[in-house]
């Protein structure tokens, strides 16, 4: 129960949600056809001129800008109805390539999968197909291993709760939370199902926040999804995270991986062996933003709703596997479209409820050792960062 209360609910941040207001209109009967068309023409030169300025200001984050076109639109601590956006962002049909993929800046033709799975219940298939070469780092374009209405319901989750906040950053030595405008985009941690084992029925009862056995559902099923494709054990998987992008926001290039030996950002001293980035919306070529990017290789993928790309974080090193530089990536700004990714984060080994009261207490411990003790112990001083 107190693992529960310490990590569950703080990792799910459940609070009971805020009502929008109910907006309407009555139509006038008096109003004439041309007034109609007038009205019409107006809204639509209104938002031509919106598209303009903002355009115009790309290249550079203009958050003035962006408060004053979002601020209208809800985008900052208002609930919205993700459903319309994701209803917009369509998958590919069967066999069609579902992203676009660059390498050193030209558009590359996908090779034929390498691995398929099949879901069944009329799911369509899930096909892996390489994007980098043999000797390069291992990297996989996963198509429609998701669908617009599972993507619409894990947001709906996060939206419902108030879930989404300014994404954090841990300094790689000391595990401090940081906001210093690498990263720009707002992240929204799903429940973990792991720290709920045993108490599942709290989330079904009166006295559990709104939304909880919704979202306790669709994650857990999002985590079977998730462990099957990537072949795994779903207690391996950390809680997934969405991150929300506005136009002009970004993620600077960094890598997924905690710093050797310590470890310090971690759960329970694992390391996370690979990353899958579900793309939960689409982002139109025209937008000319948005990519997934990996500096090293020059490989940038863009994202097409209900498909994700999956690479190795680690390779072999002289004592076992180590952080491959190679995965250094980087979420490039939209510039006029909104984007929606899920961080799903594979670690090493299962976690376990034992393992992490375990390492918290470490950590605790450690906090509250003599300053100069403290200072004798070998130094991790970094300027790395991971999520």
């Amino acid at each position: 129960q107190a693992t529960v209360q310490d990590f569950g609910l703080m990792l799910a941040g459940h609070r009971r949600a805020r009502e929008l207001p109910q907006y309407g209109y009555r139509g006038a009967s008096a109003v004439t056809a041309s007034a109609v068309v007038v009205i019409v023409v107006a809204a639509v030169l209104s938002a031509c001129c919106r598209s303009l300025v903002w355009t115009s200001s790309t290249g550079s984050t203009n958050s003035s800008l962006h408060w004053r076109l979002c601020r209208h639109d809800g985008c900052f601590g208002r609930r919205r109805d993700s459903s319309l956006l994701l209803r917009r962002s369509t998958p590919q049909k069967t066999g069609e390539s579902s992203a676009l993929v660059l390498r050193h800046g030209e558009a590359v033709e996908l090779p034929q999968p390498e691995r398929s799975v099949e879901l069944g219940e009329g799911h369509p298939t899930v096909s892996l197909r390489r994007l980098t070469a043999d000797g390069e780092l291992e990297a996989y374009l996963v198509e429609n291993i998701f669908s617009p209405e599972e993507l619409e319901t894990l947001v709906k989750c996060g939206d419902a709760r108030g879930g989404f906040q300014p994404s954090p950053q841990q300094d790689y030595s000391t595990g401090e939370v940081l906001h210093d405008g690498r990263r720009t985009s707002s992240s929204c941690p799903l429940i973990w199902p792991l720290l709920y084992e045993g108490f599942e029925e709290r989330l079904r009862g009166p006295e559990a926040p709104p939304g909880a056995a919704e979202e306790f559902d669709a994650v857990s099923a999002a985590l079977d999804r998730c462990a099957r494709v990537l072949e795994v054990e779903p207690a391996q998987i950390e809680p997934l995270q969405l991150v929300r992008y506005e136009p002009g926001q970004f993620y600077r290039p960094h890598l997924d991986t905690h710093e050797e030996p310590a470890r310090i950002s971690s759960y329970s001293g694992e390391q996370r062996a690979r990353t899958m980035l579900v793309f939960v919306t689409d982002i139109p070529a025209e937008d000319g933003g948005g990519y997934l990017h990996f500096p090293h290789l020059g490989l940038r993928i863009l994202p097409r709703a209900g498909s994700a790309v999956v690479w190795s974080n680690l390779m072999s090193g002289p004592s076992g596997s180590v952080p491959n530089p190679d995965s250094l990536h980087e979420g490039e700004a939209p510039r006029s479209s909104q984007k929606i990714v899920m961080n799903v984060w594979v670690a090493d080994r299962p976690f376990t409820l034992q393992g992490i009261r375990d390492w918290k207490q470490r950590a605790q411990a450690e906090q509250a050792m003599p300053q100069e003790r403290r200072e004798q112990q070998p130094s991790q001083a970094s300027t790395g960062w991971v999520d």
